[in-house]
């Protein structure tokens, strides 16, 4: 999707720490203090496995974030989701996780946590039903304002919203561990389990049972990517933020029931559970620290559930704008507030959706509504990671390894300027397998000294020589994979972000020339397809505009930066070199 065909544009406002935020703020709600009564039920009250099943639905989330993380880096746009399913699998798919999440999982969401935040003054103030929904509803109006104002506005409540909720669940893990005089049995026997038999399939089945009552806990950690284009670095950011904080977030959680069961009996536990108590941590706080205590999870728990719908309120909208821009919904969720930078519309209409929402269903019913329908949604996208690997080979993955993508793209936009059709071709052209060897080692050292890799985990993946990982005396010429399909798409692939700009800038960074990769990006101007649209709008672009207009406008350089200026020099120069018809000395960057 291309933001500059869109009226207005998003403001890159989202850093690393605003994204943990949004995730571990989306994550950390109510669920950690009640929902381990459930899965203590499940697993016939043992506490061994108990904890197991909250590691077990920590791992499936975050192996669940590394699937958002990939699709996410290499899509860095709103949507989230929805974009994933409609190249995924089809356009209808997209439409319909966008529908549900308008009409319920979106807006419910924002619905069932403004009203759980009043629920959960029940426990010291008698709160009618009515004035449960009333006092909801002032609570979306309140978040509907605050996102209202921009990006920035609202992530600075949520930095403050997570630093707050984490203060009951790390004091409770703190006063329990220190204080606690319990010697639970963590052992993980199956006496009184319903796997009790010792069956396998029993085991696993019982596992499964309390980790799926775990998994809402973890629930919302895929709303990042919706707000991946409002990040400053999103392939780079948006992994990072996910991953710290799920593996974080499992720790907590794991931690704060080991907590709970240094300090309480588990005969205490079960009378609790038997008496609709599930609030264990509370009772933690409480025998420790009094009533001061309590009132401190309790203030602080709702200042965290109200953070979980204000990301709600933020993610959603731009679900919508998404949909708007790809034909699914009316063109006013399309829409940009010029001087804030948000879907306005979709903020304001959101928000009344969530209204009706909780004037007409109840708490429960809500709950029990979102928790199957996003269940369904999440495991489609995880799957459709493994489609768009094979549908979309060639998709940058900016967290993997730039390299492999480099070195192909390279031999199709040198090999198209050679006159061949196909990838064997190129790999047979000695010049054209040094140079986007070149390419690949120029952008992999680059990525290396980036993220401080060593050399035997380079080596690992890519082989010492990178130059020699293909032998242009054995190609198999039966493998017809087409350089028009290869070099497809010219403009994503001469982005600022993308195979040759995104490494060529972090390389000149760092101090180093990246002759080869502004050559490779300097072919990708002359690519030419007649089928392909972007390849004909490029050089459509040149023709008129001039080639210097063209690197600046397609890599997205801007030339007051020094590395960004030398860059465009080197593009522009390879690019007049290559319309002499005047072969580089391959021995250049040797």
């Amino acid at each position: 999707m291309d933001n500059q065909n869109h009226e207005g544009s998003f403001k890159k406002a989202i850093g690393p720490f605003s994204g943990i935020s949004i995730v571990a703020g989306m994550v950390i709600g109510s669920g950690v203090y009640y929902l381990g009564s459930y899965v203590l039920e499940r697993t016939g009250m043992n506490l061994g496995w108990s904890l197991v099943a909250w590691i077990v639905g920590g791992l499936i989330t975050i192996i669940s974030g590394l699937c958002f993380a990939e699709l996410g880096a290499s899509m860095p746009v709103a949507g989230g989701q929805t974009i994933y399913l409609s190249r995924a699998y089809s356009p209808m798919w997209g439409f319909l996780n966008g529908f549900s999440c308008f009409l319920l999982v979106g807006s419910g969401g924002v619905a069932a946590l403004a009203m759980a935040a009043v629920t959960a003054y029940r426990t010291v103030f008698d709160i009618s039903d009515g004035m449960v929904k009333v006092i909801a509803i002032a609570i979306i109006l309140l978040l509907m304002t605050i996102n209202l104002l921009g990006v920035k506005e609202m992530t600075l409540y949520q930095n403050f919203s997570m630093v707050i909720r984490l203060v009951p669940i790390l004091l409770i893990i703190i006063v329990g561990l220190a204080t606690g005089q319990q010697n639970p049995d963590l052992s993980l026997t199956l006496e009184g389990t319903s796997a009790e038999g010792g069956n396998v399939i029993s085991v696993i089945s019982m596992i499964g049972f309390a980790t799926f009552a775990s998994m809402w806990a973890y629930d919302g950690w895929y709303n990042l990517n919706t707000v991946a284009e409002e990040m400053r670095n999103p392939k780079k950011d948006l992994p990072f933020a996910i991953i710290v904080s799920l593996v974080g977030v499992t720790l907590i959680y794991t931690l704060f029931y080991l907590a709970v069961y240094k300090v309480l009996p588990i005969e205490d536990i079960r009378t609790m559970i038997t008496d609709g108590n599930l609030y264990l941590g509370n009772e933690v706080v409480s025998r420790t620290l009094g009533g001061t205590g309590t009132w401190l999870v309790l203030i602080c728990m709702t200042i965290g559930i109200v953070g979980s719908a204000n990301v709600n309120t933020l993610c959603d909208p731009r679900t919508y704008y998404a949909m708007a821009h790809e034909g699914y919904f009316p063109k006013i969720f399309g829409h940009l507030d010029e001087k804030h930078g948000v879907p306005s519309y979709g903020i304001m209409i959101s928000s009344a959706m969530a209204i009706l929402l909780v004037i007409f269903n109840s708490l429960q019913d809500l709950t029990d509504m979102l928790i199957f329908a996003t269940s369904i949604l999440n495991a489609m996208t995880v799957f459709a990671v493994l489609i768009m690997r094979k549908k979309y080979p060639d998709l940058e993955r900016p967290y993997k390894v730039w390299g492999g993508n480099v070195n192909h793209c390279a031999k199709a936009y040198f090999g198209k300027e050679r006159g061949y059709t196909y990838s064997y071709e190129s790999d047979q052209d000695a010049y054209i397998h040094k140079c986007a060897a070149l390419c690949s080692r120029e952008a992999n050292r680059a990525l290396e000294q980036e993220v401080k890799v060593v050399p035997e985990e380079r080596e690992r993946y890519l082989g010492t020589h990178e130059e020699q990982r293909f032998d242009p005396e054995a190609v198999n010429t039966t493998i017809k994979d087409a350089l028009d399909r290869i070099g497809a798409d010219p403009i994503r692939k001469l982005g600022r972000n993308d195979r040759f700009v995104g490494p060529a800038l972090l390389a000149l960074q760092q101090g180093k020339v990246p002759f080869f990769l502004a050559r490779g990006a300097a072919m990708g101007f002359y690519f030419s397809n007649p089928e392909d649209q972007a390849a004909c709008e490029v050089q459509a672009y040149v023709k008129t505009n001039g080639i210097e207009a063209a690197i600046i406008k397609y890599c997205q350089l801007d030339l007051s930066v020094r590395e960004e200026n030398l860059l465009y020099q080197l593009i522009l120069g390879n690019y007049w070199d290559i319309s002499r018809q005047d072969p580089v000395d391959i021995d250049y960057c040797k």
